[in-house]
């Protein structure tokens, strides 16, 4: 059935003549979530080194990106950071061809941030899971929804 399969490749809106496949990775293959790491890591890699993150605890160590096969938080904090991520993402979608999902990907602005100012026309939600962790405007409001402090998370890790 895919004994003559061909593809072609388009760099720059040039498209090449035909290339013939003779091994590639499979639906489902595990290795096709590694090669998407190793695809994902630059764009993650120039957010960390140019966002200024967040830091828990007074920590020196910042964290600017949160990211889980497909599934990447960004924090921004200050107004530059915006448009060091826009033009990261940018940059990553022309090398890559790779498009954000604007329908899938949420900002939440925690504490008194400016929502008026939308970037890369996402729009802005009251809350939203960061890699299954429920997160609010509010501090209040974040120890509620993730039962922070209840008996049912005594002994738990």
């Amino acid at each position: 059935m895919h004994g003559n399969a061909t593809s072609v490749v388009q760099t720059n809106g040039h498209i090449s003549g035909p290339v013939p496949i003779h091994r590639s990775v499979r639906h489902g293959c595990p290795l096709s979530t590694f090669l998407f790491a190793l695809c994902q890591n630059p764009l993650i890699h120039r957010l960390e080194q140019q966002l200024n993150g967040i830091r828990v605890n007074g920590r020196q160590q910042k964290t600017a990106v949160a990211a889980y096969a497909d599934d990447v938080s960004v924090f921004v904090t200050t107004p530059k950071d915006i448009s060091a991520k826009r033009d990261a993402i940018r940059c990553y979608e022309r090398a890559t061809e790779a498009v954000l999902n604007v329908s899938k990907s949420p900002a939440l602005a925690v504490g008194t941030w400016e929502t008026t100012r939308r970037v890369l026309d996402i729009s802005y939600s009251a809350e939203m899971k960061v890699l299954g962790f429920n997160m609010t405007k509010t501090i209040a409001q974040l120890g509620k929804d993730n039962d922070i402090g209840s008996k049912s998370d005594a002994g738990s890790i």
